[in-house]
């Protein structure tokens, strides 16, 4: 096992509540070690959070993460709509797709992976980044392997582990999502599935194996507390308008338009949250790909003039999303620079 080299001491600096917290150990084991124990040993409190790198502790000791046979393809695949969420879920060989050497210790092995959004492109995200909410998000749900099943996992303090992507506009749609999209109509009404073609995840998501963030934090289903470990990629996946409006007219429990299915917005308090192995900007919390055409530029001016005016005319609702929908004018223009 190969780490980064640093130096005798390991400061650990800059957490929200105490810029001098420091974690000395005589080797990287040891560092690892006592990460570990920061993040089982936290209170438990509720996700999503604010992610501001600036109230970050660096780890700059760690492996890399390792990711295994998400380069191959499952037996099976299809998505649900559960009249909450889409699902999408796989039935794999021997072995489904796992990840080792992350600061948790263990093989945390793949459950399924599912989708949140809002009403418009304002709106979406659980997690925010430096304040600011993005239209969609992805999770990846891992289980650790030892337990044998998410539902066993969820009981324990370090059953499950949330790989997290924002899903960020592009003008063009993403063909990662393609056959996602496509399927959608087939499962409008809540509980109902639909097959697609068996796929690798490097297919849909995007492997890291630095430079990633971290924390506890809890999810409640009836009436239960589940601990889960957030690990969060810097990099947005990119998706068009059209493609997110595809999950808006999917219908809930009660045939209505699921309309906001992510959670409210947590205090972070005094939790930590790790940045780990650290290799690019620590400017910008989370790193945009560069504009590459006029529409993308076009696009973002757009966003950024609805912003203004709903933060200056204080517009209802009703009056944003009628002007969100003018972006689909916009696409035809566009279509003809």
């Amino acid at each position: 096992m190969s780490f980064h080299s640093i130096s005798a001491e390991y400061p650990l600096v800059g957490s929200s509540t105490n810029e001098d917290t420091k974690i000395t150990a005589n080797t990287d084991n040891d560092y690892l070690r006592n990460v570990c124990q920061i993040l089982d040993s936290e209170p438990l409190q509720e996700a999503p959070i604010d992610i501001n790198i600036s109230k970050m502790i660096p780890v700059d000791i760690a492996p890399s993460l390792n990711w295994v046979h998400f380069d191959e393809s499952p037996k099976k695949m299809k998505i649900t709509n559960t009249g909450h969420s889409v699902i999408l879920s796989a039935k794999w060989g021997q072995e489904r797709p796992y990840i080792t050497n992350s600061v948790l210790p263990g093989k945390y092995v793949f459950s399924q992976m599912h989708f949140h959004w809002g009403v418009n492109d304002m709106e979406g995200s659980e997690h925010t980044f430096d304040g600011r909410q993005y239209p969609g998000e992805l999770h990846v749900v891992l289980f650790k392997s030892c337990y044998l099943t998410q539902e066993s996992a969820l009981k324990e303090r370090d059953g499950v582990a949330i790989l997290v992507y924002i899903l960020n506009l592009q003008q063009a749609g993403n063909p990662m999502f393609q056959e996602v999209v496509r399927v959608l109509p087939a499962i409008a009404k809540a509980h109902t599935s639909a097959k697609i073609t068996p796929v690798p995840l490097n297919n849909l998501i995007t492997p890291f194996d630095v430079d990633y963030f971290i924390y506890k934090g809890s999810i409640t289903t009836v009436n239960c507390v589940h601990p889960v470990s957030w690990i969060i990629c810097r990099y947005p996946i990119g998706i068009s308008s059209d493609q997110m409006d595809s999950f808006r007219f999917l219908l809930d429990n009660d045939d209505e338009i699921i309309k906001r299915n992510f959670r409210p917005m947590q205090p972070t308090n005094d939790r930590y949250i790790f940045h780990i192995l650290p290799s690019t900007s620590k400017y910008a919390t989370l790193l945009q790909k560069p504009l590459n055409d006029i529409g993308d530029k076009i696009m973002q001016i757009y966003r950024m003039h609805v912003l203004y005016d709903s933060y200056n005319e204080k517009k209802s609702e009703k009056s944003i999303i009628d002007k969100l929908n003018d972006h689909k004018i916009m696409r035809n223009m566009m279509g003809t620079i």
